[in-house]
């Protein structure tokens, strides 16, 4: 008689699993959404694009190309080496010499999971991100999303000026870099209507100085000298990168600065949101290999202020809000096990945890403030956590 093989038993587990809990899943949480060109290029590096080339491997990375390149590495780090991992000129744990020796060992049971890297990674800020373009941006669109990332080459234009002040005067989080509003000479194109520098002062709380007739900004370099956080005053070192220098006159508030008080990244309360403006060339350093570390420090502020719990690194987790709280999915993709906390913030109504796969209840103590669990090597674990009287 036929009978179900492994895979088709995990299968069948995870179908009745599904079915039985397909009314109660609630909704994805998504409260990020980067804003980029509709006629960008940028694919990321892997089997099939092995340069820093767009567009079928013709066109070199533009700086808004590498922008995008370290923004998704940032929040999705390790995933530039999908679909390489099976290749031995890639990956040093690739131990066979040919197709047969490879087909031999998965004759023999070996498991190729650590080498299928890059698809899936650990992120520090959930798998809640979306991807939009510029074309015909909607008020409808954008105000889904608790925050809007301008990313890559995209030109703020006066048609995108109402409806962005419209989405942060509502409550959302407008975030742009210098580049995004005011390009310089050589990228401007004389078909496109740029933001006024009004637009810019009213929208971000800013002015642009200029350094002479031609460069519509002052510039200046941060080689050595070390940048500082004025939200929780940490000073870090950075590597080589260049900054527009702003003008005296401005509402914003300082979120970071140079060491001697240049700001890196502005907030300007408008309405009941935010827009901030990173002054540092792209959001990058000057050799295109990663954000700046002011770039990463403000981010990951603002990330995880717009979490409702906090994942220890080394995850992949997913947020669904249900009608009764929150269901946390962690999923491990690496070979170790990993040991870590899903930290809930002050004053918080949860009284229920479950383990929604085994079926099983966590007690939750009075003033408890992080659940610890572990997830096995390329395994996963979901936690539904109810609100009292849910």
């Amino acid at each position: 008689a036929r009978k179900l093989s492994p895979l088709g038993e995990m299968a069948k587990r995870f179908h009745n699993f599904a079915k039985l809990h397909r009314q109660d899943i609630g909704e994805p949480l998504v409260p990020f959404a980067f804003l980029i060109d509709s006629n960008q290029g940028w694919d990321p590096n892997g089997t099939w694009v092995l340069k820093k080339q767009v567009f079928g491997n013709r066109v070199p990375y533009s700086q808004g190309d590498y922008m995008m390149d370290n923004l998704f590495n940032f929040i999705y780090p390790g995933f530039r080496i999908s679909g390489m991992g099976f290749y031995k000129n890639f990956n040093d744990e690739v131990d066979w010499q040919s197709e047969k020796e490879y087909c031999s060992k998965l004759y023999s049971g070996f498991d190729q999971r650590p080498l299928e890297k890059g698809f899936l990674v650990n992120t520090p800020y959930s798998a809640g991100f979306d991807v939009m373009d510029n074309k015909g941006v909607q008020i409808e669109t954008i105000k889904r999303y608790k925050v809007v990332i301008l990313a890559g080459d995209i030109i703020l234009q006066k048609r995108d000026y109402d409806v962005l002040k419209h989405y942060v005067n509502e409550g959302g989080t407008l975030v742009a870099n210098i580049f995004h509003v005011a390009p310089r000479p050589h990228l401007r194109h004389p078909d496109i209507d740029y933001l006024s520098e009004q637009m810019v002062t009213e929208l971000f709380g800013v002015t642009l100085p200029t350094d002479n007739d031609t460069n519509p900004l002052a510039w200046g370099d941060m080689s050595r000298e070390p940048s500082y956080c004025h939200q929780c005053r940490q000073t870090f070192m950075e590597y080589n990168n260049e900054f527009a220098v702003l003008g005296a006159e401005r509402s914003a508030g300082t979120m970071i600065s140079t060491e001697s008080g240049t700001p890196l990244v502005t907030t300007n309360k408008a309405g009941n949101g935010n827009a901030m403006l990173f002054t540092q060339h792209w959001y990058q350093s000057t050799g295109l290999t990663r954000l700046t570390d002011a770039a990463q420090h403000a981010f990951d502020h603002l990330f995880k202020q717009h979490l409702p719990v906090q994942i220890d690194d080394g995850i992949h987790f997913q947020i669904n809000r249900s009608g009764k709280g929150l269901i946390v999915s962690l999923m491990n993709h690496n070979r170790n096990a990993w040991k870590g906390s899903i930290r809930l913030p002050d004053n918080h109504d949860y009284s229920i945890v479950r383990d929604i796969w085994n079926n099983e209840e966590i007690a939750m103590r009075p003033g408890m403030s992080a659940l610890n669990t572990v997830v096995q090597p390329f395994d996963f674990r979901i936690f539904e956590l109810s609100k009292s009287g849910k």
